[in-house]
């Protein structure tokens, strides 16, 4: 029995465990694909990381490079990052301005809306015969955004973005295109997280896994617990405890979790 025919054996919702076999399997990655990434609303960027036209970064998309663009017309489009002539590369940088990309293997030039602009010797090597208006980059059908925030899908008959996040929209607009909360804008630089093993692990290391950091983290907590002892006088007595709980209602975490409290009974438009 192939494996498509067998998920529902890989985990068991009842008793919460899944099957060793869903981070070493070929055949389940090439599925994922296929199904999560192929199907899936995935963030390419923020609107601050492109403000003006011809900015332009680089992302994935499952395996898939992709050029996350705004146009001279002011559109941001997002374009698999290949040639349609031999399918190597025409961006080479993580982030930039730029008019047009070349690629560097015979020279085919894109436009910032993704249309192929330029071809050597177009009319020697192709006696004017191809169609140019056929062979531009390969656009993302579905490009969307929400609270600043751009997603793309490669499945043009998808779900709205809009359904798809259901109630977290909500949050992601609420926290993050409130002006008097400041907005939101990124900061030119990549970081990048490289680990040799299946990619669901460090999702679910970044989207929940709390339970990992006492252990894992133990020196971090232990330095920062020292600071703040130090910062606030150190001490048991009662006014070492009045200054611990005065730092730690001050903290940006309270004073989050106390805006988004407050929130909660306004109307955000």
């Amino acid at each position: 029995m192939v494996l498509r025919d067998r998920l529902e054996e890989l985990a068991d919702v009842e008793r919460g465990v899944v099957d060793n076999e869903i981070f070493v399997s070929e055949e389940l990655y090439a599925l994922e694909q296929e199904r999560v990434f192929g199907k899936s609303w995935l963030f390419l960027a923020h609107e601050s990381m492109v403000p003006k036209p011809g900015d332009y970064i680089s992302n994935y998309m499952g395996e898939d490079a992709v050029i996350v663009m705004r146009g001279m017309d002011g559109k941001v489009r997002a374009f698999l990052n290949k040639c349609r002539h031999r399918g190597n590369r025409v961006c080479l940088f993580d982030r930039g301005n730029a008019k047009a990309f070349t690629c560097s293997f015979h020279g085919w030039t894109y436009g910032t809306e993704g249309q192929l602009t330029g071809v050597p010797h177009y009319d020697e090597v192709y006696l004017g015969q191809l169609d140019r208006d056929e062979m531009g980059l390969v656009e993302v059908p579905r490009v969307e955004s929400v609270g600043g925030l751009i997603f793309g899908n490669w499945d043009a008959a998808a779900m709205s973005l809009d359904a798809y996040l259901g109630d977290v929209k909500w949050y992601l607009e609420t926290f993050l295109s409130v002006e008097w909360l400041g907005g939101i804008q990124v900061v030119p630089g990549k970081q990048s997280y490289m680990l040799p093993g299946n990619w669901k692990l460090l999702a679910e290391n970044f989207q929940g896994d709390h339970y990992h950091f006492a252990s894992t983290h133990a020196s971090v907590i232990k330095l920062y617990q020292m600071e703040a002892q130090a910062a606030n006088g150190g001490g048991t007595g009662r006014r070492a405890r009045l200054r611990r709980r005065s730092a730690a209602e001050n903290s940006w975490q309270e004073r989050l979790r106390r805006g988004a409290h407050a929130l909660r009974g306004r109307t955000v438009g």
